[in-house]
């Protein structure tokens, strides 16, 4: 080894140990991550957590005049027309109508309003135009409102054809913090309210980083000596989290084949892609069952597949090409094969799980119920590098037991 290459290494060597001191002091602070949904990988969950849990403060402030506070001061803060405020307001969750869902819907005699809540979801084509109508029929005065993280717009196809005068950006970030500081000053501070409330704030400021203090690790960065060290710090740590997540799947490969006895492809060029390419590709692949039809060979995949967040995905291809083939296509085609697939899906009763036009797939989670974000090198990515084994073991384990052994070919 070179002395200039030994004496980078020692610059290296050194502001990683200075930066891992700041972090340990950090993570030791009293800070908005010490809260029960992060303890249990929850912070970010919109319909399960966020969503049941404003439901419950907009529909549970009653005072002994029968006033909701935490509605009214809800509806300040969104900033309904003050000659709306006094009046008496219904408040519905998941409300369901011909075209769709609204997140929530807030009623009173004379105004209307939709909130359509987004955290890591992503838009649908014309859903605020569609919410929009809702309101319209109601012939009232309305608003349609987009809560976000950060207040950001929604996309151009889900306001296509809307008229955006009556369209209101809100955010986790502003609106919600201001809305759970308001309800906290009118609430006894030694009482489960406002325990109950502190503790959702804690949540909220920490998924929006409202009060999130920067780990001063730049002031370790003095001269040019140290920036080029803090350059080979963060080369090697995109370098390591590469090998992390082929590592990862070539694992999960392995497990799935010794737990199920199934065939496992590992698409291994396509993951050793993933952090250069930015786009998403498939991780691992099982053939459940097949049919054959019209000199063609069907089957029924199993696919461990990675955007951001890690997922399994169930769903169709054929000999000729990697891809899914739509649901309705398999539907169309093969109904006997695709119904006999569908109802050993829904008999497995899995969490989570969703449709999209090629797949059933669900989210995984950790053995901390934390879901993967490979793409933003999440704690439970990182955290692969001590966990592999364990994390491996506990996915694999359960996909074989769970899925493959239950939905596999008839005997």
């Amino acid at each position: 080894m070179g002395e200039y290459t030994l004496h980078a290494f020692k610059r290296e060597d050194h502001l990683l140990q200075e930066a891992l001191k700041i972090h340990k002091i950090h993570m030791n602070e009293d800070r908005s991550y010490f809260n029960i949904l992060y303890a249990i990988g929850k912070e970010r969950d919109e319909t399960q957590v966020h969503s049941k849990i404003i439901y419950f403060l907009l529909t549970h402030s009653h005072n002994e005049e029968k006033q909701n506070l935490f509605l009214n001061l809800f509806l300040q803060v969104i900033k309904i027309p003050k000659q709306y405020l006094d009046d008496s307001w219904l408040v519905y969750r998941e409300r369901v109508f011909e075209n769709g869902r609204i997140d929530f819907v807030m009623e009173s005699r004379n105004f209307c309003v939709a909130i359509e809540m987004k955290i890591d979801a992503g838009d649908g084509d014309s859903q605020l135009e569609r919410y929009e109508l809702f309101c319209k029929r109601k012939r009232k005065e309305y608003f349609v409102y987009y809560l976000t993280l950060d207040g950001h717009a929604p996309s151009e196809k889900s306001v296509y054809g809307m008229d955006l005068d009556k369209l209101r950006k809100i955010s986790f970030q502003k609106e919600v913090v201001e809305w759970i500081d308001r309800c906290m000053k009118n609430v006894d501070k030694d009482g489960y309210r406002h325990s109950f409330l502190k503790q959702y704030l804690g949540v909220v400021k920490h998924i929006t980083g409202v009060d999130k203090e920067e780990i001063n690790v730049e002031d370790l960065i003095t001269d040019q000596e140290t920036g080029k060290a803090a350059m080979l710090i963060i080369d090697s740590f995109h370098k390591k989290m590469q090998h992390v997540i082929e590592a990862f799947f070539d694992k999960l490969k392995y497990i799935l084949e010794k737990e199920s006895g199934q065939e496992t492809r590992f698409y291994d060029e396509d993951i050793r892609q993933y952090y250069l390419s930015k786009r998403a590709r498939t991780g691992t692949e099982t053939v459940i069952n097949h049919i054959n039809y019209k000199d063609h060979i069907y089957y029924f995949v199993l696919c461990l597949e990675v955007d951001d967040f890690l997922y399994v995905a169930l769903g169709f291809a054929d000999e000729m090409d990697d891809a899914w083939i739509p649901l309705s296509e398999i539907q169309d085609i093969l109904p006997d094969f695709y119904e006999k697939c569908m109802e050993k899906i829904d008999r497995l009763d899995l969490p989570g799980l969703k449709q999209s036009v090629c797949s059933r797939w669900y989210y995984l989670e950790n053995t901390k119920g934390q879901k993967f974000d490979f793409r933003n090198y999440s704690d439970s990515v990182i955290e692969l590098i001590d966990d592999m084994d364990v994390q491996c073991e506990f996915l694999g384990q359960n996909i074989a037991n769970q899925i493959l052994s239950l939905v596999g070919e008839d005997s």
